[in-house]
């Protein structure tokens, strides 16, 4: 999904791009487990570890917005990708698309669209390719900065399985149960199912301790080099809005790199 651009607004330079790829490159290198695996003493299991260069895990951060159909479909495919490699571990983080005091401003229809061909969208391709059907919302769309700071906390807090669960009970919730994932008491029904803790995430979102750390469209999110939802950050390329066979070709040259 593209940002609403307002007029004047930049890209990055080519010396604060570099910088800032830097950063994910070095945050996508891979993360050795110290702990060996805890196994019964009396057993004859083998003991893993996780030094070892097969057992690595690889981190890649993807930029969202749950209230995003292309990110709809790309948790989909970060689900299957982390299916196919297991030693990858997506790192979801929040880009509001719609902060306060910036409006949605809707292509215009065509006016001679009931004489010409119906041409499928970009998007409608996308979904034939992966073989998915959006659900249709029942509601307005929702403001997301709330349930995405709620994932900076699951993240930072209570580790990435349990922030994984919360992401994807929050993108059911809204597409598939057309809930209002800004209302509080959804969040809170959607953070029990992923096993937060409720007193703990209830005071992260009262004293939005990780506001900070959601990034806003259209200038924070373009001067961070994304300008669409999802960006999947390879150091490689960033590359945004692809089909999965793109994305798990990027992913497997990812793997091999490192």
């Amino acid at each position: 999904m593209l940002g609403i651009r307002k007029d004047g607004s930049t890209a990055l330079t080519g010396e604060m791009r570099s910088s800032l790829r830097d950063q994910i490159t070095t945050y996508c290198g891979a993360t050795e487990k110290t702990d060996t695996e805890e196994i019964d003493p009396q057993s004859n299991a083998e003991i893993v570890d996780y030094k070892t260069e097969e057992n690595k895990m690889h981190f890649l951060t993807v930029a969202h917005d749950v209230i995003c159909p292309w990110c709809w479909v790309a948790w989909r495919q970060g689900k299957q990708l982390r299916e196919e490699f297991p030693m990858l571990e997506l790192r979801w983080v929040g880009y509001e698309l719609l902060p306060d005091g910036l409006p949605y401003t809707p292509t215009p229809p065509d006016p001679n669209a009931a004489i010409k061909p119906r041409v499928p969208s970009r998007f409608d391709l996308l979904l034939t390719t992966e073989r998915l059907t959006l659900p249709v919302r029942t509601r307005d769309r929702s403001v997301s900065r709330l349930a995405l700071e709620g994932a900076e906390f699951a993240y930072e807090l209570e580790g990435t399985t349990k922030a994984e669960a919360y992401l994807d009970a929050l993108y059911h919730a809204y597409w598939e149960e057309s809930q209002d994932i800004a209302d509080r008491s959804i969040l809170n029904l959607i953070a029990t199912k992923a096993g937060l803790n409720i007193a703990s995430f209830a005071e992260a979102l009262d004293t939005h301790v990780y506001r900070s750390q959601v990034i806003e469209y259209d200038d924070p999110a373009h001067d961070a080099g994304v300008w669409n939802v999802p960006t999947w950050m390879f150091p490689e390329e960033w590359i945004a809005e692809q089909p999965y066979s793109v994305i798990r070709e990027f992913a497997t040259r990812f793997l091999k790199e490192i």
